[in-house]
């Protein structure tokens, strides 16, 4: 429970920060007074006057704001260094840089991630399966790839880096207990699907698996199932040759008792567990699983400069995924019931920390990503819905009234209240059950 709490606080402070210091920053460089920063909401529990501002902790941790200067427009006095004396594009360029800031933590988690414990890749050469590849290849289901123009090949990076060097390489192949040579064409890469090994990467502290005493690098062999159906005993024995055998059966069996068998430096070793029901997005649909808490076996490839490269492709990547997301909640093909609030952030920063530090970053980074669209949505007292009343005293060529401001962040401040009301409501809906 303190490791929840603690990586929650961490979580939502470092978020706050970075949003807030992109506010602040701007501000500053555009000569708008900032009177306080604050980190969390509530009662000043410590504070230091630096310059013009008032640098702050507070009692409540999970929030933090910048306040400056002249933005509420009771409290403008027309001078030149308040946020409404300054022309449009300065204060959007200080609103927009609090989500864009967002965007930047999330670049340098991925980053410095890639950097230094290195870019995630699959331990496996072996092919899956081909999608839409037509009749004349000659590759097959199962053909593991030894090397590509000479070189050995070890990891599915290889692979794909091999295949992408020239327009066609020359491959040397492994089909059961033969081996031949193929002349493969650079684009099939993006047609190839890695079989993933049943190899355990990492096991959760006092989940399931680790209660049976499964450990990392072990390879699982064989799952057995049993179900009480009309009085009769229905016995299932699975012999596991890839990844996606023991997640589906897992899946498929929560809170119900699964016999693992596996095999850890040729000694075969066999439990039962009792996979924990989880909630999982599944299909775009929360569906409840069984989980034993374990994650496939992973290399971590260290790629030099190339981490900037690879921490920007993966902060856009997550930035268009959960833009999707948000769409499919707008045109109502995700249920809104799959919505969190803080109650499941806490929740995800704690089991993210239980993972370890790299899985916590990741969960940061997500978390980031949401924050930044988030405040982008066009109505008060978001970043968007403060940039949507510029935008339109802009095209009025004159201030919009104090009451109609008043009278729209009223609005939208009890639409966010509701909102995180409902949110809420479906992380205690979760909990219960």
């Amino acid at each position: 429970m303190l490791l929840t709490i603690i990586s929650a606080v961490i979580a939502f402070s470092v978020l706050i920060v970075f949003h807030e210091f992109g506010h602040f920053i701007v501000a500053k460089r555009s000569g708008i007074k900032v009177e306080e920063f604050s980190l969390g909401l509530g009662p000043k529990i410590i504070g230091i006057t630096k310059g013009d501002t008032i640098y702050k902790l507070s009692l409540i941790p999970f929030g933090g704001y910048v306040k400056l200067a002249g933005m509420d427009p009771k409290e403008t006095k027309g001078e030149p260094y308040e946020f409404n004396s300054k022309r449009a594009t300065i204060r959007i360029a200080v609103i927009l840089a609090g989500p864009a800031f967002n965007f930047i933590l999330a670049f340098i988690i991925f980053t410095i991630t890639n950097s230094i414990i290195g870019l995630p890749t699959l331990p496996t050469t072996t092919i899956k399966s081909i999608e839409n590849c037509d009749s004349t290849t000659v590759l097959q289901s199962g053909d593991q790839i030894l090397a590509i123009n000479g070189e050995e090949t070890h990891i599915w990076n290889d692979v794909l880096e091999g295949l992408a060097n020239k327009d066609s390489s020359k491959c040397l192949i492994k089909r059961e207990d033969a081996e031949f040579e193929l002349t493969l064409p650079k684009s099939i890469s993006s047609e190839l699907v890695p079989l993933i090994l049943p190899i355990i990467g990492k096991v959760a502290k006092d989940g399931p698996a680790y209660q049976a005493g499964i450990q990392d690098g072990d390879l699982i062999t064989k799952l057995i199932t049993t179900e009480i159906l009309d009085k009769d005993t229905v016995i299932d024995t699975f012999e596991i040759t890839e990844w996606d055998n023991i997640t589906s059966i897992i899946h498929a069996n929560p809170e119900k008792e699964v016999s693992i068998e596996w095999l850890r430096n040729e000694n075969y070793m066999e439990a039962k567990v009792i996979p924990d029901k989880e909630q999982a997005l599944i299909d775009d649909e929360v569906k409840d699983v069984g989980m034993i808490k374990v994650i496939m076996k992973m290399n971590r490839e260290p790629i030099g400069i190339s981490a900037f490269k690879f921490g920007f492709l993966q902060t856009v990547d997550t930035f268009i995924l959960t833009l999707s997301f948000f769409k499919k909640l707008f045109l109502r093909e995700v249920s809104t019931k799959n919505l969190g609030g803080p109650i499941a952030i806490v929740k995800f920063a704690g089991e993210s920390a239980k993972w370890g530090i790299e899985s916590f970053l990741m969960l940061v980074a997500f978390l980031s990503i949401n924050l930044l669209i988030l405040n982008l949505l066009p109505f008060p007292p978001l970043d968007g819905g403060q940039i949507l009343l510029i935008l339109i005293e802009k095209i009025r060529r004159k201030p919009i009234s104090e009451r109609t401001i008043a009278i729209v962040q009223n609005i939208g401040f009890v639409l966010l209240i509701a909102l995180m009301l409902y949110v809420t409501t479906n992380d205690i809906v979760r909990l219960i059950k």
